[in-house]
């Protein structure tokens, strides 16, 4: 490299050093050593996140959450995409059915679990629902419940989940599919 008056110039790196418990950087001459520190310390944290949003695709499944589904209980795993990178879905509930096709159905005792991004960190959300509309093989739910924890950056995280879902398939035991569009807020970035 040279400047603009044709002269070598000098390679700066910074070193990373602390005062007061925050993060400096200070000039230093080039070192092979300190130059990768630094590039694996901007590979390593990542933006605040506040919530998600998006859609989820899936089909029934025997256990969703891989932990045992109750009896009565439905089950069902997907996947999808998040603002901070793919993202799978796997969810169980009880569904109460109306007595007949125009009477609303019931969700209830919803857990799920949305694991996202390479690392597998994971949010954990309570929920129920109620069915807006039920036509033979087609049924949407408005979802409502609240994050009860998580794993890695989402560890202790508490907040509000939403979410539209329809539920395309039989009657129980016929294998079904699912759309559900998603909204989570954090009570805190992390």
């Amino acid at each position: 490299m040279s400047d603009a008056n044709g002269r070598k110039a000098k390679r700066r790196v910074f070193q990373p050093e602390t005062l007061e418990g925050r993060l400096l950087l200070n000039a230093t001459r080039a070192t092979p050593a300190i130059t990768g520190v630094l590039r694996s310390l901007g590979r390593t944290f990542a933006p605040p996140v506040s919530g998600l949003q998006g859609r989820i695709s899936g089909t029934r499944a025997s256990d969703g959450l891989y932990g045992g589904t109750p009896a009565g209980y439905d089950s069902y795993s997907g996947h999808g995409r998040s603002p901070v990178g793919d993202l799978v879905f796997g969810a169980s509930f009880l569904k109460t059915p109306g007595a007949t096709i125009s009477d609303p159905s019931f969700l209830d005792d919803g857990s799920a679990v949305f694991r996202v991004g390479h690392k597998g960190e994971q949010i954990q959300v309570n929920f129920f629902g109620d069915s807006t509309s039920r036509i033979p093989g087609r049924t949407s739910w408005m979802l409502a419940g609240a994050v009860v924890g998580g794993t890695g950056r989402f560890e202790g995280a508490g907040g509000l989940f939403s979410g539209n879902l329809t539920t395309f398939g039989g009657p129980a035991g016929v294998n079904g599919s699912f759309s559900l569009n998603y909204s989570i807020r954090l009570d805190q970035p992390v």
